[in-house]
């Protein structure tokens, strides 16, 4: 069943010419379940994230797959087998990939009271962590970002994409993991820059207000 992020992920925001969209996409396996991200709102998919899984049970003893997958669309790509931490530079941050990448894939198995499990992925366990993304709009390449979320366990796996962004000048390099403004806007500016007035800003009156709002 396809899914889109639409009414899962908040309204974009533009920020100089970085264009971020917080959100909060459940990621559940086992599978059968796809989410089509459209990071520019074009009514276009540019990269979906795939969720598989079954389990079996056969003379005591059970089985159970789950995973999590990537797969840019056409014309895309993706650095899907690298975690990039906040500021990491995207296009240096791994190889870019057009084909499907598994995120996050576990293998559980228990038999006569023995129980173990296998994983792989560089997603399978990370908090705020970014996949890397080049994708076309109107044929021309822009790059941007995915935040993930995602745990595993015995078998299961879960998580979210809490926000994505884009730059919206075509060709561009050096676009940084996590960054939602432009350069000149200060990338290190944090997602909510609602700050609390201080007693001398209040103290100001009026203008104190002023300076606070801005």
């Amino acid at each position: 069943m396809a899914m889109g992020v639409g009414t899962r992920a908040a309204a974009q925001q533009p920020l100089g010419h970085i264009v971020y969209t917080p959100a909060n996409i459940p990621i559940l396996a086992p599978g059968g379940s796809t989410i089509a991200l459209d990071l520019n709102k074009d009514g276009i998919a540019d990269f979906y994230i795939r969720t598989t899984g079954y389990s079996s049970s056969n003379s005591g003893q059970f089985i159970k797959h789950e995973g999590v997958y990537e797969t840019p669309a056409i014309g895309n790509y993706a650095i899907g087998k690298q975690a990039l931490h906040k500021g990491e530079i995207i296009d240096v941050g791994g190889k870019f990939r057009t084909s499907k990448v598994g995120l996050a894939v576990v293998n559980f198995f228990a038999a006569s009271g023995h129980f173990g499990s296998t994983s792989k992925g560089a997603f399978k366990h990370v908090t705020d962590k970014y996949l890397g993304v080049r994708f076309r709009i109107a044929g021309q390449m822009h790059e941007g970002w995915v935040r993930l979320t995602m745990t595993q366990s015995f078998g299961d796996i879960s998580g979210a994409i809490t926000g994505y962004a884009f730059d919206t000048v075509p060709n561009e390099t050096g676009l940084a993991a996590g960054q939602i403004r432009s350069r000149e806007e200060s990338a290190e500016a944090p997602e909510n820059t609602v700050q609390p007035a201080t007693l001398g800003m209040l103290g100001l009156g009026a203008a104190g207000l002023e300076l606070w709002r801005r």
